[in-house]
């Protein structure tokens, strides 16, 4: 019997959350657009304050005082539209990072996969008797085989799988 959250076990189901990245996407684009409506205020305020006639309003000191904050004002909308600017081309750029990381995981992917399978191979290769048997047969023949070999390089690659394997999952 179902209860009434509408499950079997009386535990209240959870509702899908947003990834990490998804929440500071969300929050980037909140903070972006609340601080284009405040710009988009002060780019008013402004506009009215440089656009009224302060000498015919208010005594010539406090006209001068009002033409200076209104000149103020505009010098401090033109450095937040700069920042502004620079905060949406990092936001660019932080998307177009996460786009790389995902290209680059894929090839990591495909690279180690062709690595597990040589490896793979050479392990295979080494343990079957016909691999083998070329080395008795040259000995026998007086001419034993002493040049390089590879059993080095096969666990360091061994190695390095796993290290790559434990930090991708781990």
């Amino acid at each position: 019997m179902r209860d009434s959250y509408g499950t079997y076990d009386g535990r209240k189901p959870e509702p899908p959350y947003p990834t990490e990245q998804e929440r500071r996407e969300q929050g980037m684009k909140l903070e972006m657009k609340q601080r284009m409506e405040q710009v988009t205020d002060y780019k008013k305020l402004a506009d009215e304050l440089r656009e009224t006639e302060h000498d015919q309003l208010f005594p010539p000191a406090l006209a001068r005082l009002l033409k200076s904050a209104a000149d103020a004002v505009a010098a401090l909308l033109a450095e937040r539209d700069s920042a502004l600017d620079d905060h949406a081309r990092r936001y660019n750029e932080l998307l177009v990072s996460g786009q790389e990381n995902q290209r680059l995981r894929a090839k990591l992917v495909k690279a180690t996969e062709a690595s597990t399978n040589l490896a793979d191979k050479l392990d295979a290769i080494i343990a079957s008797s016909e691999y083998r048997s070329v080395f008795t047969l040259a000995m026998i023949h007086g001419a034993p085989y002493d040049g390089p070999t590879f059993e080095l390089e096969l666990k360091e690659l061994r190695a390095a799988l796993a290290a790559i394997k434990e930090t991708t999952n781990g």
